[in-house]
């Protein structure tokens, strides 16, 4: 699979994803609650470990390097990121270095207090960086067994007063990060593997169905709600995976636009939302419609651009170095 290849119903549930987060974080002033839309994040972690692994997995095992991998994944996140820890930086007075996904040593609580949503971020990295190393290499019995464990440790830190919506996000339960990011990525790799026969998806409208128990989880979990989160995680959000890749929706252009979408608003909604807290549920709504419309211009007019600049400079800075080191 190219890595550019898009999958247009995972493309539309991380656009879904995405505004679920949203709304989740301005569940304080608006009429209606989304107090599970927490768990976007590791629906997130999933679908990045099976579109990873259905685009490098057998690359890096032809021989692609790691740090190839790892830069070009850099260069993807890169942008937005700034982007997002600018605003923290400008509007809430964020430290320089999230600019570099370097949480603020000196909080109590969260890792980023000016911008809470770069902590999966942070995570997303290691799991890209464990692939390259060692992950695209293990059988997939074994990728199981790092699923199942990561799994009992997430169970664990369920059964302790800790919110499961707050699991790696501060300091307190910053190692359950690790459990988050490993269970689910881990289980989106398994996804790829068990239905990379299945090299033609179903295209079927079907696919928008998908969206129902999503919305129906997002507004019927609660933040405190452990239990029914772990369950989801440890059910849900692989079943979600599995289900996304096989069917389709025809749509495409409404999938590419919430795709689109998805890493621009994931990035930047808390800094600027915040700014509305307390305006009321139109303003406060209005605000969310508008940023979404203005992820997807940041993703076609500034990230895309801004990424390919970025990889011409990364290939021609390894150009120049390849002379100079033989």
């Amino acid at each position: 699979m190219h890595p550019d290849k898009r999958f247009a119903t995972i493309d539309a549930l991380r656009g879904l994803a995405a505004i679920g987060v949203m709304l989740f974080h301005v569940r304080q002033d608006v009429g209606f609650q989304v107090p599970g839309g927490y768990l976007a994040v590791d629906l997130f972690f999933c679908l990045s470990g099976f579109v990873i692994g259905r685009a490098y997995e057998m690359r890096l095992r032809d021989g692609l390097g790691a740090r190839e991998f790892v830069e070009r994944r850099i260069v993807r996140l890169w942008p937005m990121l700034a982007l997002g820890a600018l605003l923290g930086i400008a509007i809430h007075g964020g430290h320089a270095g999230m600019l570099f996904l370097l949480p603020n040593w000196l909080s109590d609580g969260l890792l980023y207090p000016a911008n809470p949503p770069l902590w999966s971020l942070l995570f997303e990295m290691v799991a890209y960086i464990a692939f390259a190393l060692v992950l695209h290499r293990l059988n997939t019995l074994t990728l199981a067994l790092i699923a199942g464990a990561a799994g009992l440790v997430l169970a664990g830190y369920s059964g302790t007063p800790m919110r499961f919506a707050d699991l790696g996000a501060d300091w307190v339960s910053f190692g359950a990060g690790f459990a988050r990011v490993g269970y689910a990525f881990s289980a989106g790799v398994i996804v790829h593997r068990v239905t990379i026969s299945r090299t033609t998806a179903r295209l079927s409208t079907l696919g928008w169905i998908l969206a129902l128990p999503l919305a129906g989880v997002f507004m019927l979990v609660g933040e405190a709600d452990n239990r029914a989160a772990l369950a989801f995680v440890l059910l849900g959000v692989p079943a979600f995976t599995a289900a996304a890749s096989q069917v389709e929706v025809p749509q495409l252009r409404i999938a590419a636009f919430l795709g689109d979408a998805s890493y621009p608003l994931y990035c930047i909604h808390v800094p600027l939302l915040a700014l509305m807290a307390g305006a009321g549920d139109v303003a406060v709504l209005t605000a969310c419609a508008a940023l979404v419309i203005a992820s997807v211009a940041l993703e076609r007019l500034l990230d895309r651009p801004l990424r390919s600049k970025l990889d011409l400079l990364r290939k021609r800075g390894r150009a120049e170095v390849r002379p100079a080191s033989a």
